[in-house]
């Protein structure tokens, strides 16, 4: 690493997290919902609570916090 690169990062400020408020939101709906609830679903919770994401954003969010919904497999009649 070249040194006017190793210092320029030193002195950098730590990145702010600008979706920290929407990940807590995301955590909160994710546990309401007993983990059954998908990127597709959390976006029109998010939506209801007043932001607004696209799908993308939160499927991105979700990966970041290691989070997907539980599939629950359907048992047939035999």
């Amino acid at each position: 690493m070249k040194r006017n690169t190793y210092y320029y990062n030193v002195k950098k400020p730590a990145a702010l997290d600008k979706y920290a408020e929407v990940k807590a939101s995301i955590l909160e709906i994710y546990e309401k919902s007993n983990k059954t609830y998908g990127y597709p679903r959390i976006t029109k919770a998010l939506e209801k609570l007043g932001y607004t994401y696209d799908r993308k954003t939160v499927y991105k969010l979700m990966k970041e916090l290691k989070i997907s919904s539980l599939i629950r497999v359907k048992k047939r009649y035999k």
